[in-house]
């Protein structure tokens, strides 16, 4: 099966170690004993970006990575590459699957991950025991509590991740009496929010964020809950509760991230359009601050493109007032700051029609 996937391979010299994620390797995969990862990425995605051209060119993580079949695979090509991703499962971007040997799963690795993560990731999974067996073997092992908190919810995110959603639940209602109401039994409650989210009970996953989003004490545990929670609330009908929900996190927490988040939800939504442009603004100006100048040429290039993604946020609010003009001129200044983006370049177009 795996010799008609040789056209999902991305081969390129910029991205990748010039001897690896190459179609010369494809046919050796049923003759030898090498475990394979496939690499689910998309175009658009910068954290998959951020982990080709930081992590997997290091040499130390080139040397570890050579020990296993590589597959790069385009998860939003609307082909093949979509539909492998739905075969095997994967949600999100950027996710490593693993596979052993044999072709048995190993482990469902997502999101961004570090080099010393990724080295040890790698090393781990080279073994071709299950991650399932591996967590639980330490976890038997595990003395101290935060170390067996942390192991508990490593076991039912991974269970979780790899479809066996049901599993996950019933192991995280076993193990929660244990740990909940202690330190660190925060993200326990996330988690169960997220599992009747999966399991496709919105109800149920509203009544638990909810329990999750008023412990949070931080804007960072208050933002893990807010997707999962405004998506159970739209499929019950409740799409209004996401401008409750993003007026709390400014309320609590008046920063860049959910100044921001409040007016680019209006602003696709078409709602709330005054209270967005009273908030994108304070956003911007809280940028400013935060970078000590409002001037761009004195900014990093790193600074540059988040003001550029604030700004974004501006011209999509002043497009839905229908202020055109306006929206074009902030186009041309996001320009100023990121002129290679296609994305912008793309959005640029479409407010200068409207003049």
């Amino acid at each position: 099966m795996y010799k008609n996937l040789v056209f999902l391979v991305v081969v390129s010299s910029n991205l990748f170690a010039a001897n690896q994620w190459q179609n010369s390797n494809f046919d050796k995969i049923e003759q030898d004993n090498k475990a394979i990862i496939f690499f689910f990425h998309a175009s658009w995605c910068s954290w998959c970006h951020k982990l080709k051209d930081e992590v997997f060119s290091d040499k130390e993580v080139q040397k570890e990575l050579s020990k296993y079949h590589l597959v790069s695979v385009d998860g939003d090509d609307k082909k093949e590459g979509t539909k492998l991703k739905k075969k095997l499962g994967v949600s999100v971007f950027p996710t490593l699957v693993y596979q052993d040997s044999n072709r048995g799963l190993i482990d469902f690795a997502t999101g961004y991950k570090d080099k010393s993560s990724l080295l040890k990731e790698l090393e781990e999974n080279l073994t071709e025991i299950r991650v399932f067996e591996r967590l639980e073997q330490k976890l038997k092992m595990a003395k101290d509590f935060q170390t067996q908190l942390s192991l508990s919810i490593d076991l039912i995110d991974k269970k979780s991740n790899m479809g066996f959603v049901k599993d996950a639940l019933d192991l995280l209602n076993k193990v929660q009496p244990k740990f909940d109401y202690r330190e660190g039994s925060f993200d326990l409650r996330v988690l169960k929010g997220s599992l009747y989210y999966k399991l496709k009970d919105y109800k149920k996953a509203v009544l638990y964020m909810r329990v999750a989003i008023e412990s949070a004490k931080t804007e960072k545990e208050y933002r893990s809950c807010t997707r999962t929670l405004i998506r159970a609330y739209n499929k019950i009908g409740k799409k209004e509760k996401r401008f409750e929900i993003y007026q709390k996190a400014i309320d609590l927490y008046p920063s860049v991230r959910t100044y921001n988040s409040f007016a680019w939800t209006a602003s696709q939504k078409k709602k709330h359009l005054e209270k967005a442009l009273i908030y994108v603004n304070k956003a911007i100006e809280k940028l400013d601050q935060e970078n000590g100048s409002s001037i761009d040429s004195d900014l990093s290039k790193k600074q540059q493109k988040r003001k550029a993604g604030i700004l974004d946020t501006l011209a999509e609010v002043h497009y839905a007032k229908k202020s055109y003009l306006k929206a074009y001129e902030v186009s041309q200044w996001i320009l100023k700051l990121n002129p290679k983006s296609k994305s912008y370049l793309k959005k640029n177009k479409k407010y200068k029609k409207k003049l």
